[in-house]
């Protein structure tokens, strides 16, 4: 696969903790444990052009990380005996889409290797979810999805619509 700059594979924090890569990403995916969840980043970037948000300038567009790297960082995670492990990403729903896939090959390919551990899925963005949520219904409706995040700024219509989300409320 292409080189990705280690800054493509580095978030500077989660959740007040700071989380740096020690490797190349086409090497080893960064991830972090914050108890009792093990976090892998699955991409950088982001596809969406919310009104208010500086990731796509901050961060420039979607990329994604290489599905090998993923896979070997979530065996290790699992292996190693972590119950809860989390997929982050600024937009996760839209993992791939930058590489011809989508979050859901990617959970098709995780979900066999988890043993006992469950999933963490954060930052679901919904307009994202939306465009393959056929896809996704039986995969979340697993015991292996123990959590589901998403960023939902509004219930408001018309705020979703300035901040140019990109879903609607009643969906």
């Amino acid at each position: 696969p292409a080189s990705v700059p280690l800054d493509a594979c580095v978030s500077p924090s989660l959740y007040g903790r700071n989380l740096k890569g020690t490797s190349p990403c086409e090497k080893t995916v960064p991830a972090t444990v914050l108890r009792p969840t093990y976090y892998i980043k699955v991409a950088d970037g982001c596809p969406s052009r919310c009104t208010f948000c500086a990731i796509p300038k901050a961060r420039g567009p979607l990329r994604s990380l290489p599905l090998p790297a993923i896979l070997e960082s979530f065996k290790q995670a699992v292996e190693a005996g972590h119950r809860l492990v989390g997929l982050i990403a600024g937009d996760t729903a839209a993992y791939g889409t930058d590489l011809g896939t989508d979050l859901a090959s990617l959970l098709e390919r995780l979900l066999p290797l988890r043993k006992k551990a469950r999933l963490v899925i954060e930052d679901l963005n919904p307009a994202s979810l939306l465009l393959r949520q056929a896809r996704y219904l039986d995969l979340f409706a697993t015991d292996a999805c123990y959590e589901l995040g998403f960023p939902l700024q509004s219930g408001s219509q018309r705020i979703l619509d300035r901040m140019n989300r990109g879903y609607a409320v009643r969906k």
